[in-house]
């Protein structure tokens, strides 16, 4: 699925532009399903409930197009965060992963009080 992933990250930014972060967790009450956290400069520029849903769209349909139904299905939340959120900072000081990079796989740690019982961080600059 990380493969996959990688894809969709690479798709978004040829639209929208580099992502500050892009990484998936199983995290609190979701220990069963993946919660997507995306980030961007871009995103920081939203001024519209419209450009916020024509972006969630876009990434919905990128990853229904990649991805089984079954891993599909394992994705319970998507996220886009203000690049100025405590849980983007934390990952972006804590957690420097850049596309040249192999992902970073953390397991049991806690992120901004989050519990993260497993996770891969495609993307924090």
């Amino acid at each position: 699925m990380i493969t996959k992933l990688k894809k969709v990250m690479s798709s978004f930014e040829e639209k929208y532009g580099s992502l500050i972060v892009f990484a998936v967790f199983k995290m609190d009450e979701f220990v069963d399903r993946w919660s997507l956290v995306v980030s961007s400069n871009s995103i920081d520029k939203i001024t519209s409930e419209k450009e916020r849903e024509e972006r969630f769209d876009y990434l919905f349909d990128l990853l229904t197009k990649e991805l089984s139904e079954e891993e599909s299905a394992s994705i319970g939340r998507i996220g886009f965060f203000n690049t100025e959120n405590y849980l983007i900072k934390e990952l972006r000081n804590n957690y420097k992963v850049d596309v040249t990079d192999t992902e970073k796989k953390i397991m049991n740690v806690k992120i901004n009080g989050n519990t993260v019982s497993e996770g891969f961080i495609l993307k924090a600059i």
